[in-house]
């Protein structure tokens, strides 16, 4: 597999924490896949920040950092996620010839290699647009989606009635033209194509293939952005959906000595010595993992890394918004 082949997009919040996250994670990256060909960081800090100098990088590697196009509005883990998102998906859909992408947080980690199984894992499966941890988690947990129903049922309607928490009050949405519009279209065609509402693999990580991204340019579902800001919808319950608008499907990769996630919404769902024997690639979240501080985690999985190759990027940056 060519280096041209694996892209990484990480979204990076504000905060100096966000910054030694991202540092970790990309040391962690390159140690076990030197030949990464494409990482995409899109930046939602408030200022202009060195992201590109958080580790060196292979030669061979071309770094890009994106400005999130959310210039602050909306809510930084919901729609700014969305947003993010969905500004590196279409850069790396419409600039890179990369057969998969592995979507990651800053609080994730690359603890084995992982381009040549992923490549296999989707071509084994047609049909299957994203791979993670989807109905189970490699703990055995499975995974429940009715959460996320009522939201999405209000965003699939023309007018929907919401609460407003700051001001303990509701009011009236539309969706009967531009993006709201669009995201109801993009439900609507979801459900068409047999979406279980609220179905999506966990963020944190979680990988697309380059069928799902040639799907969504084609349909124009990453032509905006901005589109999901304000829905107060997750931003991996997003990629669900277009997914599945895509005509798609999800699927789960978290079997013991088979599976690359290892991936939870809160802490690790093992401790490090199980992950490692598992054989699994992509852990989350090294944060609030009850009896270990982020450092002692890190630490516990560096053993298996091996320093990464010598050289210098190639680094492309957008202008700020």
């Amino acid at each position: 597999m060519g280096a041209e082949s694996v892209g990484v997009l990480v979204p990076v919040g504000p905060g100096a924490e966000e910054e030694e996250r991202l540092a970790a994670l990309l040391a962690s990256l390159f140690a076990h896949e030197p030949d990464t060909g494409h990482v995409v960081l899109v930046d939602d800090g408030p200022r202009e920040r060195r992201l590109a100098a958080a580790v060196e990088v292979p030669a061979g590697c071309r770094l890009t950092v994106l400005a999130n196009p959310r210039a602050g509005k909306g809510v930084p883990t919901l729609g700014g996620l969305c947003c993010a998102t969905l500004a590196g998906l279409r850069h790396l859909a419409l600039g890179t010839e990369v057969r998969f992408v592995l979507r990651l947080d800053t609080d994730a980690l690359v603890i084995a290699p992982f381009a040549s199984r992923l490549a296999t894992a989707f071509g084994e499966r047609p049909g299957v647009g994203a791979l993670g941890s989807y109905e189970t988690v490699c703990n055995g947990h499975v995974r429940q989606f009715a959460a996320w129903e009522p939201a999405l049922r209000r965003l699939a309607r023309r007018v929907s009635v919401w609460r407003h928490p700051a001001r303990r009050g509701r009011y009236l949405q539309l969706a009967i033209a531009g993006r709201r519009a669009r995201v109801r279209e993009e439900l609507a065609a979801a459900l068409a194509n047999g979406y279980r509402w609220g179905e999506h693999c966990q963020g944190g990580g979680y990988a697309l293939n380059r069928l799902v991204l040639d799907r969504l340019a084609a349909g124009g579902m990453l032509d905006d952005p901005l589109r999901w800001r304000d829905t107060r919808a997750g931003e991996d319950v997003m990629v669900g959906v277009l997914v599945r608008a895509a005509g798609l499907r999800l699927d789960g990769h978290v079997e013991p000595d088979e599976g690359l996630f290892a991936v939870a919404h809160a802490g690790l769902p093992l401790p490090p010595e199980h992950l490692l024997r598992g054989g699994y690639a992509i852990v989350h979240s090294v944060k609030r993992t009850e009896g270990w501080r982020e450092p002692e985690l890190r630490a516990a999985f560096a053993h298996s890394s091996r320093p990464p190759a010598a050289g210098r990027a190639r680094t492309a940056t957008s202008p700020r918004s």
